[in-house]
């Protein structure tokens, strides 16, 4: 589940990443299209995803004796293998 929910997560990422390609080469984007992007970021990456990685993926590292955790950034920190 959460392999496929990281394929979603890099479509999105190249989607974006073709947009600031346009706009860097001067041209135009969607406001709308953008927000749309954006706002899956923040609700299916931000709060969706990473809360699963949290609420089920990080204690189950932990009871394997790896400490993982989301820093402010949304990247995990592996701080310590047993």
């Amino acid at each position: 589940m959460l392999e496929d929910e990281h394929k979603v997560i890099l479509r999105m990422v190249k989607v974006l990443t073709g947009m600031h390609e346009r706009l860097e080469s001067g041209g135009d984007i969607d406001a709308a299209t953008l927000t749309e992007v954006v706002n899956f970021f923040r609700a299916f990456a931000d709060k969706g995803h990473h809360a699963k990685e949290e609420d089920v993926l990080f204690p189950t590292l932990e009871r394997h004796g790896v400490t993982a955790h989301l820093n402010q950034r949304s990247f995990v920190n592996v701080t310590s293998f047993s």
